[in-house]
């Protein structure tokens, strides 16, 4: 499904009083510009504004592509109101909403399950299903970070406030925190490296220029760019 597909849709809801996943953030779609590449809004509280449709695009790519979206994630964190172009897709008949790990979702169900200008929470056992498949990708996807500490039962209880998780022991002061999307290595500085937070890059081979280190029965290569640190692996 092509986001043309999609734009045609969403002015379908032009007009429409559209609820938003958050109570009282209703949004009123009022014109849509695409030589401008914009569309024109009213919030609840009767203001007009302005939001570009790369916002859109950029989410619905992204839904081709997984099987959930967090969009505040998907936007990078830019700009404000996000929970426009949230509620936006959301209205639309064939996109469901759930909280993964806490946070609001969206997720393509391929179908129309609920009318135009509505919203719909998917079902509490098909939420089940998808969060299963997320937890088994985690664990067979490469850990997106590092966490080197002293005190990995302090970091992982930070962890487990922000994004319900699973601790397992890989090795000796070598742990895995499994979230239903993602995973990370926390470990204490007997695995040589200075406490801190290391992005996890894969590679196709290992450039061997800089420090090799292994960590759980596999080899990465630290590389600092100014404060930046990064382990690449392959």
């Amino acid at each position: 499904m092509t986001f043309e597909d999609v734009l045609n849709d969403i002015r379908k809801l032009i007009g429409l009083r559209l609820s938003s996943i958050r109570p009282g953030a209703e949004i009123t779609i009022l014109s849509i510009d695409e030589e401008q590449d914009n569309l024109m809004l009213r919030t609840a509280a009767g203001a007009t504004r302005s939001r570009p449709l790369r916002e859109l695009r950029t989410i619905w790519d992204l839904m081709m592509q997984r099987p959930v979206v967090h969009v505040d994630e998907a936007l990078h964190g830019s700009g404000t109101s996000r929970n426009q172009p949230e509620t936006i897709l959301a209205n639309l008949p064939y996109v469901e909403w759930l909280k993964v790990n806490g946070k609001k979702n969206l997720a393509f169900v391929n179908k129309q399950t609920h009318p135009y200008g509505t919203l719909r929470e998917m079902d509490v056992f098909q939420a089940d299903e998808l969060k299963t498949k997320l937890r088994e990708q985690s664990r067979s996807n490469a850990p997106k970070g590092l966490i080197v500490t002293n005190d990995i039962s302090d970091v992982v209880s930070a962890l487990s406030r922000r994004c319900s998780g699973t601790t397992k022991m890989l090795e000796n002061g070598i742990y895995s925190y499994l979230t239903d999307t993602d995973s990370f290595i926390v470990a204490t500085g007997s695995v040589g490296l200075p406490e801190g937070t290391y992005i996890i890059v894969k590679v196709s081979r290992l450039p061997r220029a800089g420090t090799i280190l292994s960590l759980a029965q596999k080899e990465y290569e630290l590389f600092s760019m100014g404060a930046t640190r990064l382990l690449l692996t392959t």
